[in-house]
């Protein structure tokens, strides 16, 4: 048996290149693809990063601010209800003086009258005029009809008054009581 050699030509088949322009073309769209994914890293490191920790410091600023607001806000409601009692505590103190300086009056005119002091009882008389009127312009409207009686009483004593020292003694006595009574009804003594 012979060996027979078959000779085989092993030759490498030719293997298929791509062509030129398909090999730039796709150089060139990795290269186009690395420049795309570097722009994108520079701007994420350059731009973006710069403006995330500006809107994260931004944002704490506004958290903070808007806890001062918040705190503030209710510092100024305390002081807005403070205020709003230290006026009617004004109010009250106020009415009370004028209350208080027209009994005052009222009761100098009496002492004039028994001092027997025509000029003197005139005087305070005209002075208890004026803190009633006074008085009236600072009392509620409930009480405003009690002010104009004792207003009109104190202008009876002062006509009183010119025809004798002791005419005006009613309406005086009759004043002092209505004062002393409105005095207790608006500031009991507790």
């Amino acid at each position: 048996m012979e060996n027979t050699e078959e000779k085989t030509d092993i030759t490498p088949k030719p293997t298929k290149q791509m062509p030129g322009w398909l090999v730039a073309f796709l150089r060139w769209g990795l290269v186009i693809l690395v420049a795309f994914a570097l722009g994108a890293l520079f701007i994420a490191l350059v731009v973006h990063l710069p403006l995330q920790q500006t809107y994260n410091e931004v944002s704490a600023d506004l958290e903070k601010a808007n806890a001062d607001v918040t705190r503030l806000t209710g510092q100024v409601s305390e002081l807005t209800a403070s205020n709003e009692t230290m006026q009617q505590d004004l109010a009250n103190i106020s009415l009370k003086q004028a209350i208080t300086g027209s009994l005052a009056e009222v009761r100098a005119a009496r002492l004039a009258i028994a001092a027997d002091d025509p000029a003197g009882a005139r005087l305070a008389v005209t002075r208890a005029i004026q803190s009633l009127d006074t008085l009236a312009t600072l009392i509620d409207k409930d009480h405003s009809d009690i002010v104009t009686n004792m207003q009109d009483k104190a202008n009876q004593a002062n006509t009183d008054l010119q025809s004798g020292l002791t005419a005006a003694v009613p309406a005086l006595e009759q004043l002092d009581t209505n004062l002393v009574s409105l005095l207790d009804a608006l500031f009991p003594i507790r």
